[in-house]
């Protein structure tokens, strides 16, 4: 969605989100992946906030778009564009409480990958 407004000066952050999210693409055979964030300012964010120029162009020739979250989804739809919708891949999001919630979520990125 956007950026993290954490001090990203500190080399020695964990990365959690990042680390779950290059988990899920390594188990689905992805090897490369590249994302863009849907506004490039930290904080608050809404649909105004958008640089739809800049997505558009950035989604431009791939056959696989996938959304991490529900407002990067909520984008792409209003922009027309297809994509997979994956939940975000945050610690704090309380769906990973669920041990039977990823494994499965992750088969089927999977199959949309392959598909």
């Amino acid at each position: 969605m956007n950026p993290s407004g954490y001090n990203t000066n500190n080399k020695d952050r964990k990365n959690h989100t990042f680390d779950r999210l290059k988990r899920w693409f390594t188990y689905a055979g992805v090897d490369f992946f590249s994302f863009v964030n849907c506004c490039p300012d930290p904080g608050e964010v809404k649909y105004s906030d958008v640089d739809r120029d800049t997505l558009t162009r950035c989604v431009e020739g791939y056959t696989k778009i996938v959304a991490i979250g529900n407002f990067a989804s909520t984008v792409l739809a209003r922009l027309n564009i297809t994509h997979y919708k994956l939940p975000h891949p945050s610690p704090r999001n309380r769906m990973f409480n669920d041990e039977t919630f990823e494994p499965a979520m992750m088969k089927e990125l999977k199959i949309y990958v392959r598909s």
